[in-house]
């Protein structure tokens, strides 16, 4: 795993080289193990990276990477499969000269062009100078683990990133808010499809391929994997016991290609069925001697150590733990960390996943997470509220006005009368209602232009079961998100994080199943459970879903978090002019007694926060903000 910096220029017009290293340089903590930069003999394209060395770890394995048709290459990611690539390509008499992955995505671009895409089971972004063709190939991998993020500049600039940091130092480079995508923001805390906060950058979507000829200009995009349109057609395999089998051999196989590496590999352990199951396929099928790292809240409401202890020590794992509390919640860490994030801290959480993030880097450079189990697997438990809404959508109206007007489940069913399924749909991960956006933006109508921003992200429903396009909806809208926090929050102390869930082919085979075997009205995760069912009692599988909370409520109350409140309150503050001065500092000096309240403040605080850094005079200074000094 490591960043990397792309810069082209019209072939008249040299780049700046060094604001180009500059702009490398700030994403050191990428890749502390070495640095390496390429231009192109005209001067008119720069191509820069920074190394975290897990696969080969000698210097041959340094990127930027030339290959014999004189084609370059700079690589964020891990190809899982690349053995038995290098296999493939030996046999068309390629010959290699490192161990690592590096070279043979490389040399079967050289060999295959885009169409080595298909070929490739990994995390990916990647930036390569085809010199044959006269053009610049850009990709991301199919559910967007590695990011890469995308800047037009003036007089035909075309810049790629893998932290939105790395552009501040280049020519003409000037960071304004994006204010149409504001309300969106507020709805949702995250922004869907390829929009940032920041004027003119943006996201190159998932499974996304851009093909850049400098010398005219042309810009050509696709999709080369997308969600929808791999998702498997079809009733679905019935047999639940022969489907558990299969899922079993599939998530072995999965999981024992993702402990590939040349360094110490670790778990990123929660206690949940997700990080569990990874624990118990590596402990009990693959034999591998790896510890747990796990971040403890210090508050009994939010303590899940008593059970993921129980978890840990039935299955044999090995946990070091971090420990979290409000006293170093709000401190000059949240700075810090956005800083490292480049956007709003979506969820307060992701402050958990660095801290053990730095408690592993002391003893391994790799991690495996569950995420992406929920999206994949149907987990959380909107998904059964939308299939009881679903359900109920189907009833007469009378009827469920009669059901409503008894009080009985009448947060679910009355959406189901005011709204079709699709808007449900859009609804169900929001964090603040459209009056609350109206009223922050000062006018009437924002709360709706987040919806629309949204419905633009909704699969085609004809033909999708409601589980199936909630999934997708989720996979397109939601998972991003927690892919860039997982992503940030590791990478911000050199530890890469590995998902062995957010693979495609465990996309393919869990898509393909019946919905019932994903989630139902009363259970989600429906095999995966019965999977764990083999390593771990009922009383451990069976428990609610937890997720890991945070008393944000308590921690607002603080000195520290009054003194954040106190950020919102200012009538200079950052977000002055962006956002009602008058209701910004109500929210702030209101007690935060209610789970609703203290969001919208950690919502608002967030931005606040982004935008002090990002938008103020001293933008992106990385000797200021950064965690972990790396020379």
């Amino acid at each position: 795993m490591c960043g990397i910096l792309a810069v082209v220029n019209p072939p008249d017009r040299p780049v700046d080289q060094e604001a180009c290293r500059r702009g490398t340089t700030l994403m050191s903590h990428r890749g502390p193990d070495a640095q390496g930069h390429w231009v192109h003999p005209r001067g008119h394209i720069y191509l820069g990276h920074r190394r975290l060395s897990i696969l080969d770890l000698s210097s041959a394995a340094n990127q930027p990477m030339s290959g014999p048709s004189g084609a370059v290459l700079v690589y964020n990611g891990e190809i899982y499969n690349f053995r038995q690539v290098r296999r493939d390509l030996e046999t068309q008499g390629r010959s290699f000269t490192t161990t690592s992955d590096t070279e043979v995505l490389l040399a079967a671009l050289e060999t295959w062009g885009e169409e080595a895409l298909e070929r490739l089971r990994g995390m990916f972004s990647f930036v390569l100078w085809d010199p044959t063709r006269e053009r610049l190939l850009m990709a991301r991998d199919p559910l967007g683990i590695k990011p890469l993020y995308l800047w037009q500049g003036p007089e035909g600039t075309l810049a790629a990133a893998s932290e939105i940091k790395a552009f501040y130092p280049l020519p003409g480079f000037q960071p304004r808010l994006n204010q149409e995508a504001l309300p969106e923001y507020l709805r949702f805390r995250t922004l869907a499809g390829g929009r940032t906060l920041l004027e003119g950058v943006e996201k190159l979507l998932p499974g996304s391929l851009l093909e850049y000829h400098p010398a005219p200009g042309n810009l050509k995009r696709r999709r080369w994997w997308d969600p929808v349109k791999r998702r498997p057609a079809g009733p679905g395999r019935q047999d639940q016991a022969a489907n558990r089998r299969e899922l079993g051999r599939l998530l072995t196989s999965t999981v024992e290609a993702h402990l590939i590496s040349d360094v110490p590999v670790g778990l990123q352990f929660s206690g949940g069925v997700d990080s569990s199951l990874v624990a118990a396929l590596c402990l009990g099928e693959l034999k591998a001697d790896l510890a747990g790292f796990f971040c403890q809240v210090a508050d009994p409401a939010c303590d899940e150590w008593p059970v993921a202890g129980q978890v840990a020590r039935a299955l044999g794992l090995r946990v070091h733990r971090a420990a979290l509390d409000g006293g170093e919640f709000f401190t000059p860490l949240l700075h810090q960390l956005t800083w490292h994030q480049d956007e709003p801290i979506t969820h307060p959480n992701s402050v958990g996943i660095f801290m053990l993030s730095r408690l592993a880097r002391e003893k391994v450079t790799v991690l495996l997470s569950g995420e992406a189990a929920d999206e994949i697997f149907a987990g959380y438990d909107r998904y059964r509220r939308l299939l009881a809404q679903a359900r109920l959508g189907r009833l007469p109206a009378s009827l469920l006005r009669g059901l409503a007007a008894l009080g009985r489940k009448r947060q679910i069913i009355t959406p189901c009368l005011e709204h079709p399924y699709s808007e449900l749909l859009i609804r169900a991960n929001q964090f603040c209602d459209g009056p609350s956006v109206d009223r922050l933006l000062g006018r009437s109508g924002a709360g709706a232009q987040a919806l629309e921003a949204r419905r633009e992200m909704l699969p085609p429903l004809a033909g999708l079961s409601p589980l199936d396009a909630a999934q997708l909806y989720d996979l397109a809208t939601y998972l991003p998100a927690i892919m860039d926090r997982q992503d940030r929050m590791s990478m911000a102390v050199s530890v890469e994080t590995r998902v062995p869930f957010a693979d495609r082919e465990v996309f393919h085979f869990a898509l393909g199943l019946p919905p019932a075997q994903r989630a139902t009205m009363r259970r989600g995760k429906v095999l995966l459970k019965d999977l764990l069912a083999g390593y771990l009692p009922p009383s451990l599988v069976e428990r609610g879903k937890v997720g890991f909370g945070l008393p944000l409520a308590a921690w607002f109350k603080s000195p520290g978090g009054r003194r954040a409140r106190d950020l919102l309150a200012k009538k200079d503050g950052p977000l002055a002019g962006e956002l009602d001065g008058q209701v910004l500092a109500r929210l702030a000096r209101q007690e935060p007694d209610t789970p609703g309240r203290a969001d919208l403040l950690w919502t608002l605080w967030a931005l606040a926060a982004w935008a002090e850094i990002f938008l103020g005079p001293e933008a992106a200074k990385a000797e200021r903000y950064r965690v972990n000094p790396v020379e």
